[in-house]
């Protein structure tokens, strides 16, 4: 069975200081606006890929200046840490001005982001996905087809 994140740790807005949520291997997340429930995801995302979506309607953010508006008021830093059931940890940690620090980020983790532009419907968004995972080295043999090459 594939590892999965089981745990989230972060002091992502919403909360306050540091919060823990539980993860199962499918877990849906509910409850009334104002909750938390994107604070959790962006956490993971934080966490797994270096950036996150749907921040001040914007996607893919990975820039550090733009990611502290995540840390939550009176936070020295902001941190975020994936635990995976094979007890392997990925994690961002960042203060105000600094480069992040980063333990366990996996490219892989962008390809699933990658996954949804593919599915965006358009043959624009689908060459500029292609593009991307071949910049990043993530095109397996057979991926590329007759009609694609």
């Amino acid at each position: 069975m594939r590892p999965f994140v089981n745990k989230v740790t972060s002091n992502v807005k919403g909360f306050d200081g540091m919060w823990e949520a539980e993860l199962g291997r499918h877990t849906l997340i509910v409850g009334p606006n104002r909750s938390n429930k994107t604070t959790i995801i962006q956490a993971a995302e934080l966490s797994t890929t270096g950036m996150v979506d749907d921040l001040m309607g914007r996607n893919e953010v990975k820039s550090p200046a733009l990611l502290m508006a995540l840390k939550a008021e009176g936070e020295d830093k902001l941190f975020a840490k994936a635990t995976f059931t094979d007890g392997s940890v990925r994690s961002w940690q960042a203060e105000p001005g600094t480069k992040p620090k980063t333990q366990g980020l996996d490219k892989m983790f962008v390809v699933s982001r990658v996954a949804r532009k593919m599915m965006a419907g358009t043959n624009e968004k689908l060459c500029e996905a292609m593009i991307e995972l071949l910049d990043m080295g993530q095109v397996l043999p057979g991926m590329v087809t007759s009609e694609m090459s």
